[in-house]
């Protein structure tokens, strides 16, 4: 999740729906592909799913996206712990104090 998101314009759209297509609709499901690359924007959605849930529109994720999003997201983590340990390394050879890990992120705002 980003730690601070910057609205997107879609969040000052309008719904677009007339009356009776928003009767009809119950909910939106998210795919996993939703916001680009498989990942998710947090702040987005629930921003979105806030909106629409003031319309009475449920907002879904199915498990499966919920799981890639998560397998993606795990292992962008492990991509930037390792380039982090590979550049501490070269600072610890320089000579310099280097922190021993990075932080779990939390997913906290």
């Amino acid at each position: 999740m980003a730690s601070k998101s910057q609205a997107r314009s879609t969040d000052s759209a309008k719904l677009r729906l007339t009356s009776p297509l928003r009767e009809k609709l119950k909910a939106v499901v998210f795919d996993a592909n939703a916001y680009g690359h498989a990942r998710p924007d947090l702040d987005h959605l629930e921003r979105l799913a806030q909106r629409l849930a003031g319309i009475r529109v449920e907002t879904w994720v199915p498990k499966p996206v919920a799981w890639e999003w998560a397998e993606h997201l795990a292992s962008d983590w492990q991509v930037l712990k390792n380039a982090a340990s590979t550049e501490r390394k070269r600072l610890q050879d320089a000579g310099l104090n280097a922190p021993r890990r990075l932080a779990t992120p939390t997913g906290t705002k």
